[in-house]
C-alpha cells in the first residue's frame, strides 16, 4: 500500500483534482489495489496459520514468494509503472541563455532590489524572444495543458 504513495510526485496531487481521472484518481486506485492485495494475503495466511495442522513455510518457500514478489514488483513498475520520480513534467534548456554579467547595483537593499530587477528583465527578455516557437508548439493540440510558467 504504501508504494503508490511513496512514489508520487506531492505537488501532483491534490483534493482540488479528485473528480478527475488525473494523478489523483490513479495513486488511490493503485493504493487501493495494494491494501486489496495486502488484506487477501494476510487473510491466507491468517487461514494457513490457524489450522491444526499447519507448519512453519520453508526457508525456501519464503524466499521463492519473496523474489517472486520483487520480480512482480520490478516488473510492473518498469513496464506498466511511470518511468522516473519527474510526473509529466518537462525540462527544456535552452542554447541560449540570458546574459546577466554586467549586473550592478547599489549597496544596500535598494541596491539589492535593483539588481533583482534587472535580473528579471534580462531574463524576461531573453525568454520571450528565444522561447516564442517552443511556446507556441506547446500551446497547441500536441501539448495536454498550455504552460503557464517559462
Amino acid at each position: 500500500m504504501f508504494g503508490p504513495l511513496a512514489f508520487t510526485d506531492p505537488e501532483e496531487v491534490s483534493l482540488l483534482l479528485v473528480g478527475t481521472r488525473d494523478v489523483p484518481f490513479w495513486v488511490a486506485a493503485a493504493t487501493g489495489a495494494g491494501l486489496a492485495v495486502g488484506l487477501v494475503l494476510a487473510v491466507g495466511y491468517g487461514l494457513l496459520l490457524a489450522r491444526r495442522s499447519a507448519r512453519t513455510p520453508s526457508r525456501a518457500l519464503a524466499a521463492a514468494s519473496a523474489l517472486t514478489l520483487l520480480v512482480t514488483v520490478g516488473l510492473v513498475g518498469s513496464v506498466a509503472g511511470q518511468p522516473g520520480l519527474h510526473g509529466e513534467r518537462l525540462f527544456v534548456l535552452l542554447r541560449e541563455q540570458a546574459d546577466l554579467s554586467g549586473v550592478s547595483g547599489g549597496p544596500g537593499r535598494a541596491g539589492r532590489d535593483a539588481r533583482a530587477g534587472e535580473v528579471y528583465r534580462r531574463l524576461v527578455d531573453t525568454a520571450d524572444r528565444t522561447q516564442a516557437d517552443l511556446r507556441r508548439t506547446c500551446a497547441g493540440p500536441g501539448c495536454r495543458t498550455p504552460p503557464t510558467t517559462w
